[in-house]
């Protein structure tokens, strides 16, 4: 199955049926904006470590930077969630090849379509829930435990967020696998 997504050094085959072309009209689409994203990821990834670095050496002159692991821990969410879209845009990240590879190239033609659409089921809950636990959050007015005492949900919606991201792309494998199974 890893074969569904543009792996680097491999040309994409051509679309063959109106399906394939949708799939790729989405990628040229949102290519652009993962990439905006995905460098924001960067930059929070960057302040988290100024954080980390500015804590360290605080210690050592008797000023460490108060709530540190706050903006560690919430950066990394906020870092993870803004790089999810364009890491799964590049390549391959569902795969079941352990299970597929035995079977008939005919028959992982089959399998590839619900996979795919199992894939933006599970995304889907998973964002129905962190937003469940977002709106929770909120309504608890629950903060970090350490000293910054920041609000959680926020955080989580990002996470839901970075969950979204990836919608786009596991549809248009979805309709490229079904592409594929066409033109067998």
């Amino acid at each position: 199955m890893s074969g569904h997504g543009q792996s680097p050094g491999h040309e994409a085959e051509a679309p063959a049926t109106i399906l394939g072309e949708i799939a790729d009209g989405i990628e040229k689409v949102v290519r652009p904006f993962y990439r905006v994203v995905g460098w924001l990821g960067a930059l929070v990834i960057f302040g988290v470590l100024v954080a980390m670095v500015y804590s360290a050496i605080g210690r050592y002159v008797g000023h460490p930077l108060d709530g540190a692991v706050d903006i560690q821990r919430l950066g990394l969410v906020c870092m993870i969630a803004f790089a999810m879209g364009i890491e799964h845009l590049g390549h391959e990240k569902m795969t079941v090849d352990v299970v597929t590879k035995a079977l008939p190239k005919k028959v992982q033609a089959y399998i590839a379509p619900v996979i795919f659409l199992l894939v933006n089921v599970i995304l889907v809950i998973a964002i129905w829930r962190l937003i469940e636990l977002g709106i929770d959050k909120q309504d608890r007015g629950q903060v970090t435990k350490g000293s910054m005492h920041l609000p959680i949900y926020p955080f989580v919606y990002i996470l839901a967020y970075g969950f979204i991201t990836m919608i786009p792309i596991y549809f248009a494998r979805l309709l490229r696998s079904i592409d594929r199974l066409v033109t067998r």
